[in-house]
């Protein structure tokens, strides 16, 4: 029986289907949205204007929905750092069709070529996006900070803003490496500003040790066929960076002004590693040649020093993806337990109400408290949604991974007989799984290809032996492989051993 012909779009449609997610708007939300309209002159009453700030918006080449833009001014001694966010709580009201629908959702889930958006496209690509040129309604952070990237005030504001350009990574990333690609002189020095206040907000997260990994993202290119051409990895650049930091301020603020006021929220909370957890990591990095005492809760500054030291060692991805898997994951909830992998002490979700319900959340919070309204959400309510919210996220991140392994099985086709060098990732009792260096593939070596011996897994010191030779496998084993067979259908890719590891 022939193979059937590979889809992106079926795989797609299929793992929606799989995860439960929802990507259809009912017949309510859909007579709903013909009611929404943009702002009218009443609606601007008692907002702050802002329009005379050149702000930006700083968003991937691909971005349809911008719901931040920033702004810098350089003080005596200090930066003043606006940052507007979409106003969506204006629109999207507590129990309305499409906020029951958005709960429901919790968050935007992204494939490739494809997203199924946590809110309408005619909110989160139209009226809440803060395109250029257009008078937008934003909640304004207005946060100063100081020449050592520390907050010194903040204040909250329902604003109106006019966005004065619509700018990419590559752009911002090309002119602060000198390139004269930005004619407009506000613009440019509002860039430089925030360039100068990067670096400071940048000193200030390794003061205090926030956990460093440069995570990189893979894209796929996929042609008119659906057939994946090539995949790359992408590196964060500096001006993503700054737009990362700018929202890691304005999130701090918002959760700050919050609890100044004595109102609860949902924190965005991420809990130190398990000492089960840790132990694992301690025995798969001694066998790098690192030290982790598997029996103490390491401190972040420790988790940083591996992190460094293996990048002069050149093993680490190898060392990013072990401790990765030792980390805890981050979650919503009104019980504030600070921020491990950020070292912050108060931070939650202000960032993005169009794709993440939890900042939604937030917003109505932070406009009850500007409005001076008395309506509150009560704990046992936030505690609900900080869970489903959650669980939501955990479930678009599975069915983000599925489709991204079915593309990388479907890619990894193409490559069958190939021999490739390879590193050994993880080790477990039915044989290892590696990572080329090649390509951007993994895949499981079964225990049965290693040998004509039996081999055994000794679990406490995360190897693989045989049973006569002695012959060991451990985690960062340099070997060959040839890649033997790949099965998107089971997300499954093998490879053979060719040789004795180097």
């Amino acid at each position: 029986m022939k193979n059937s012909k590979f889809d992106i779009k079926v795989e797609i449609k299929n793992t929606i289907k799989k995860y439960n997610i929802c990507d259809i708007w009912n017949k309510k939300i859909q007579e709903d949205l013909k009611k929404y309209k943009k702002h009218s002159d009443s609606d601007i009453n008692n907002r702050e204007d802002f329009r005379n700030l050149d702000f930006v918006t700083i968003d991937g080449e691909d971005a349809k929905d911008f719901d931040d833009a920033v702004y810098c001014k350089k003080l005596e001694k200090n930066w003043k750092l606006y940052v507007a966010i979409a106003d969506v709580a204006h629109y999207v009201k507590k129990n309305s069709s499409i906020d029951r629908e958005a709960y429901k959702r919790g968050t935007s889930t992204y494939f490739p070529n494809y997203v199924v958006p946590m809110l309408p496209e005619v909110l989160s690509n139209d009226l809440c996006s803060l395109r250029p040129n257009e008078d937008k309604l934003t909640i304004v952070a207005e946060i100063v900070i100081d020449s050592i990237g520390q907050i010194k005030s903040f204040k909250f504001h329902n604003a109106i803003i006019r966005s004065s350009a619509r700018l990419t990574y590559n752009i911002v990333e090309d002119f602060i490496k000198g390139k004269n690609i930005i004619k407009d002189k506000k613009i440019i020095n509002n860039i430089n500003n925030l360039y100068s206040l990067f670096k400071a907000l940048e000193k200030n997260r390794n003061k205090r040790n926030a956990i460093h990994f440069d995570s990189q993202e893979i894209s796929f290119f996929v042609n008119k066929k659906g057939e994946v051409n090539s995949i790359k990895n992408n590196i964060r650049q500096e001006s993503q960076k700054i737009i990362e930091e700018c929202m890691i301020a304005a999130n701090v603020a918002s959760s700050l002004f919050i609890k100044k006021n004595n109102k609860n929220t949902l924190y965005r909370v991420h809990d130190e590693p398990s000492l089960n957890k840790v132990e694992e990591a301690s025995i798969s990095l001694k066998t790098l040649g690192y030290k982790l005492l598997p029996n103490i809760i390491p401190s972040s500054k420790e988790i940083n020093d591996i992190l460094k030291l293996s990048k002069k060692k050149l093993d680490y991805h190898l060392v990013t993806s072990i401790i990765l898997r030792s980390m805890a994951r981050a979650e919503y909830t009104p019980k504030n337990i600070g921020h491990f992998g950020l070292s912050l002490k108060s931070y939650n979700h202000f960032t993005s109400p169009i794709r993440r319900y939890p900042d939604l959340i937030v917003h109505r919070i932070l406009k009850n408290i500007i409005n001076k309204n008395k309506e509150d959400y009560n704990l046992s309510e936030l505690e609900k949604i900080g869970e489903i919210s959650s669980e939501n996220e955990r479930i678009s991140e599975a069915a983000e991974r599925e489709v991204q392994s079915i593309l990388l099985c479907h890619y990894a086709k193409k490559f069958i007989g190939k021999k490739f060098d390879a590193s050994v990732e993880s080790i477990v009792n039915f044989g290892m799984f590696v990572s080329c260096h090649e390509e951007p593939i993994q895949g499981l070596v079964h225990i049965s290809s290693l040998g004509n011996e039996y081999f055994f897994y000794d679990d406490k010191k995360n190897v693989l032996i045989g049973e006569k030779s002695g012959k060991k496998y451990r985690v960062g084993d340099k070997i060959k492989v040839k890649l033997s067979s790949a099965y998107p259908s089971e997300r499954k890719i093998d490879f053979q051993l060719l040789k004795e590891r180097k």
